[in-house]
């Protein structure tokens, strides 16, 4: 597995309204007020703090983030931890598996972005971190033009 890509933050003021999120590369809606939308063709994986839940929504690189998962619980195993896989995967937070993400999917067409907002407890505000990785050629790699990275 190669390097992790940059993933870029946008950090929005205290209490400032919450926002959607939106593909930018097709402008489909992402997030809505703190929750997981339909999403489009270009999202691969997205994340969200404050339920902690965590998904990949293409298919590709799932073999290669369970892998590193497992390489994490096998350091964790040997500092003492001794609880199963699943509990192990149970404590990965959305932040770690979007980094764990940005690993195994680094290439030229994609990219992570993460929005932070935070609030004073308002109804219909959120407080937390959205992340989304997206694939601006989801297209052409479907179609056997560009190969996946493996390393």
């Amino acid at each position: 597995m190669g390097a992790a890509m940059d993933c870029r933050k946008i950090e929005l003021e205290f209490s400032s309204e919450p926002v959607d999120l939106h593909c930018p590369v097709c402008g489909a809606v992402i997030f809505v007020a703190g929750t997981k939308h339909e999403g489009c063709i270009h999202l691969l994986f997205w994340a969200e703090s404050e339920s902690g839940e965590w998904a990949w929504t293409k298919q590709g690189f799932e073999a290669l983030f369970a892998a590193k998962l497992e390489h994490l619980y096998q350091e964790a195993l040997a500092k003492g931890y001794f609880g199963s896989l699943a509990d192990f995967q149970a404590t990965v937070k959305a932040g770690k598996a979007a980094e764990i993400a940005a690993v195994v999917a680094a290439q030229n067409s994609t990219f992570m972005f993460s929005v932070s907002t935070s609030d004073i407890g308002c109804g219909g505000m959120h407080n937390g971190t959205f992340y989304a990785l997206f694939d601006y050629l989801p297209e052409r790699k479907r179609h056997g033009l560009f190969n996946l990275k493996s390393d």
